[in-house]
């Protein structure tokens, strides 16, 4: 059981890095990325769920999460749009939106810990149901549908292709470009939540 509650959080950033190894790329940002996120959840839950009441409670809630990943949405796709059409390398790309995002992180907390997070967040780091740790359901509800999109749908088989051989996946039609721009997608997004 403390493996559960340890490890999945671990599995979730391994997904988001696979996911890019497939590909043939790197993402160098998954970390920074997921603290990043985690830092504007906990900003919003911090500053507008205490005092809050019924609909208003779960509102802040669902919006600090909402937020959590748009911005992962706009750091993935920030690093999609570099390497895919910039031509940038995945490892100077990432590199580069690591530190930035990193200084941002520490900029916003000035190195200080934010804390007084609502129950249910809380709940999905330390929780359980039914005695399987919370987290480790939610490594399985991302792993799961990750497993079948990658074996079992177009993009998934685009995904192993470009890793294969990107110029020839571009010469059978595929968009490589639109494609490298999901990965990265996906990959943030996977980093928001672990």
């Amino acid at each position: 059981q403390s493996m559960a509650f340890q490890l999945p959080e671990l599995g979730i950033l391994s997904l988001a890095m696979m996911i890019t190894l497939i590909s043939g790329g790197l993402n160098l940002a998954i970390i920074s990325t997921a603290n990043l996120c985690a830092l504007a959840m906990a900003y919003i839950l911090t500053k507008f769920v205490p005092g809050s009441e019924g609909f208003a409670w779960v509102a802040w809630q669902v919006i600090a999460v909402m937020a959590g990943l748009a911005v992962a949405a706009v750091i993935g796709l920030l690093n999609g749009f570099v390497i895919a059409y910039l031509g940038v390398s995945p490892i100077l790309a990432t590199l580069g939106t690591m530190t930035m995002v990193k200084g941002i992180s520490i900029g916003m907390t000035r190195g200080n810990v934010i804390s007084g997070l609502p129950d249910p967040i809380l709940f999905l780091g330390n929780g359980t149901v039914f005695g399987v740790p919370t987290a480790m359901l939610i490594f399985a509800a991302v792993a799961i549908p990750m497993a079948i999109m990658l074996g079992r749908t177009p993009l998934g088989t685009a995904i192993y292709m470009i890793g294969s051989n990107e110029q020839a996946t571009r010469f059978s039609g595929i968009d490589t470009k639109r494609v490298i721009l999901k990965i990265y997608l996906i990959s943030s997004l996977l980093a928001a939540v672990a």
